[in-house]
């Protein structure tokens, strides 16, 4: 999966897959890191946001979500927020 990182770096639907694919196989840390990268390379894709939310969480750092959650508020329309805050509530509980 790093090699078609490297080859596409900036690739959304390829990043959110390798991201759910380490997720499931338990590799909360590896998931994390390329949630990061992806908002680092591209800081305006609610996408990438809510993955790097969600894998913060899961990672065991709900105050990063916390902190990135206004972001992604400017990014989204308000019933999208709304909806994606009761997925994180939801995660939190887990």
């Amino acid at each position: 999966y790093m090699e078609a990182l490297r080859k596409g770096p900036l690739h959304v639907g390829l990043r959110t897959e390798i991201i759910n694919w380490l997720q499931r196989q338990g590799q909360n840390k590896q998931a994390y890191d390329i949630a990061l990268e992806g908002i680092q390379l591209l800081p305006y894709n609610a996408i990438l946001y809510k993955m790097y939310i969600l894998q913060s969480i899961r990672f065991g750092i709900p105050q990063f979500a916390d902190n990135a959650l206004p972001t992604l508020q400017t990014l989204i329309d308000k019933k999208e927020y709304d909806l994606f805050l009761k997925e994180v509530e939801k995660e939190k509980q887990v």
